[in-house]
């Protein structure tokens, strides 16, 4: 009695704090304690569940939630307060339950007898008991209820040392999070507000790994044990400094109560200084914005990006007499070829002054090295730029390859725009060119190349700047460097080029001559839109990509027809384009084993 008491005057002191005396709260205090004590609290509520909130905790004593009731009986009680008016108290069905759910696990733990059940390590307890009333469901979801969810997971720190001096068992305490998640039956929304939260802690982050533990959540749903509610995360969230305060109380006309300091910050348009557009490559590349190169592999993209790093670090002339770009640094990511051996030897053959280059290696936190990722490592690219002081671009070959392994998904718009929205403001704030790297998708049916930009239209969205490489459907010698997005000059006519190659050193551990490709600019343009050249290129391109798949899946032996059908067609290469493929490059089928099978091989050479 006395534990109930108390706990109802803390109750009443925090609600008339926040809420000031609007709320009648009816204590019963009948003498036998065999016929129940228990708080009773009436009011109005969006909670789309019973109008009779039951909230059990133990020692006879209970707490009861009326919303939106058209009745109350009251017996043997004390009006706490004055009533004017039914105040909400959807947020204090929750919230109360969060607070005293802790209250009751330790009553639940010390009350039972010896070789009682005891939690195990996910958290549960081996006596059945229903999920409590009052908490988010499949029903009630919400903008907001997410909101509130993501406010209280943003308390709970996700380093193990922090989360152990909290709650204890690391583990127990991540699992018993996601349980209570994945109990509301919002499904992908679910797994998504678990995964963002979880992929805070940078360094144990595995995608994988947690798509396998939530997916166990679901199967051991029903085994015995106490069922883990959302209270449990706002419980955790409360230990850990959040107040779990809401808007009490939304207004006809959808106003909303905000602290005082609340606001939105605006800027007088009469107040700014217009500026012009600073070039890096004039009409084409601007310092201070995100642009883009694209392109199928094999096209140039990496000799175009050391050209570029050449006509910085050692003002080379641009084609078509372009002028020249502001000499600097440049610093490269590069995940995909030899810093030492392909990248370094192109920029040697552009004409770049090598120290002025700085390559990427790793991030360095906490003594320990792993690859950079754009998620967690800006504000250290930030200081990198700042030590150098005139780095006028970054180079990222590829973007893709520095998302964080496993924690975006490359073809989601909203994941790949929350990790290039930040990237743009850097650049924007340090006044640097950021220019991106990336592969062209598999659907060559499309003849748009904005849509052939990787695997989400938000790479081509967040920049202002887009650049394919494509085959010259007039020539079949060279390629085009042409627009396919610039949103800060008029349309600029493609540039025309080659690929040459040259000695740029020797090895003399190998004995052998060092060769590097460069770009070789044409000095014409060419008049031609991307889509234009994409179009009438389109059959070529089908064709060689299938010659390239053909030869690499023969190289080592014969394969069984039907294999390579199915296998060009998860590539996105039609049956057609295969067959045209196969007789270009003579290959020959045959009935091979006693299946009668057909194979098809390379010819012999000769």
């Amino acid at each position: 009695m006395v534990r109930l008491i108390s706990i109802t005057a803390a109750i009443h002191r925090r609600w008339r704090s926040s809420h000031g005396p609007t709320i009648s709260f009816v204590v019963f205090l009948p003498t036998p304690i065999s016929k129940r004590t228990g708080l009773r609290i009436i009011g109005t509520s969006e909670i789309s569940l019973a109008s009779k909130h039951k909230l059990n905790h133990g020692n006879g004593a209970a707490i009861e939630f009326f919303s939106n009731s058209t009745h109350y009986l009251t017996l043997s009680c004390n009006e706490i307060g004055r009533c004017n008016k039914l105040p909400p108290i959807g947020d204090a069905i929750t919230s109360i339950d969060a607070e005293l759910s802790n209250r009751q696990e330790e009553i639940d733990f010390d009350a039972q007898p010896r070789g009682a059940a005891r939690p195990d390590q996910s958290g549960e307890y081996a006596p059945d008991e229903p999920a409590r009333a009052g908490v988010p469901s499949s029903e009630t979801w919400s903008f907001a209820e997410e909101a509130r969810l993501r406010a209280a997971l943003a308390a709970i720190p996700t380093d193990e040392k922090l989360l152990a001096e909290k709650f204890g068992h690391v583990h127990d305490t991540w699992v018993r999070i996601g349980r209570a998640i994945e109990r509301l039956d919002w499904g992908d929304r679910g797994y998504a507000i678990f995964r963002d939260w979880s992929a805070q802690n940078a360094t144990e982050f595995d995608e994988k790994g947690l798509l396998k533990q939530w997916r166990s959540f679901n199967r051991n749903r029903n085994a015995r044990g106490r069922p883990v509610t959302i209270a449990t995360v706002y419980r955790y969230a409360m230990k850990c400094g959040w107040s779990g305060d809401q808007p009490a109380e939304q207004h006809n006309d959808h106003s909303v109560d905000v602290d005082v300091g609340d606001e939105i910050t605006t800027t007088i348009a009469a107040n700014l200084e217009m500026r012009g557009i600073d070039w890096l490559w004039p009409g084409r590349f601007a310092r201070g914005k995100f642009g883009l190169i694209a392109g199928m592999p094999d096209m140039g993209k990496g000799q175009i990006a050391a050209f570029i790093a050449a006509a910085i670090t050692a003002r080379i002339d641009l084609p078509c007499g372009e002028g020249n770009m502001p000499r600097g640094s440049v610093i490269w990511f590069n995940a995909e070829d030899g810093a030492a051996d392909t990248v370094k030897p192109r920029l040697v053959a552009a004409g770049a002054d090598v120290s002025r280059v700085h390559f990427v290696n790793s991030t360095r936190v906490g003594g320990e090295d792993r690859m950079f990722s754009l998620i967690t490592d800006l504000q250290l690219l930030r200081k990198k730029i700042n030590q150098i002081g005139d780095v006028q671009a970054v180079i990222i070959d590829p973007t893709s390859a520095y998302l964080g392994v496993g924690k975006v998904d490359s073809r989601s718009a909203t994941d790949v725009r929350s990790i290039l929205t930040p990237l743009k403001e850097l650049a924007e704030e340090l006044h640097v060119a950021v220019i991106g790297i990336c592969h062209f998708n598999k659907k060559d049916d499309v003849k748009s190349a904005m849509l052939r930009v990787s695997d989400s239209i938000a790479y081509v969205a967040a920049a202002r700047h887009v650049y394919a490489v494509l085959d010259n459907p007039e020539d079949k010698d060279t390629k085009l460097f042409i627009k396919a997005k610039n949103n800060l000059a008029p349309d600029t006519k493609a540039l025309r080029y080659g690929i040459g190659v040259q000695v740029v050193g020797r090895d003399q551990k190998l004995g052998v001559d060092i060769d590097a490709p460069f770009i070789v600019w044409h000095s014409q343009y060419v008049e031609m839109t991307a889509n234009e050249a994409m179009a009438a290129a389109g059959g070529s391109t089908a064709k060689r990509e299938a010659r390239e798949f053909l030869q690499e899946r023969l190289r080592s032996g014969p394969v069984k027809a039907d294999d390579l059908v199915e296998e060009a067609k998860q590539e996105g290469i039609s049956f057609a384009t295969l067959r045209r493929a196969k007789k270009e490059l003579g290959i020959k089928s045959r009935k091979g084993g006693f299946d009668g099978e057909w194979i098809w091989e390379l010819p012999p050479r000769i």
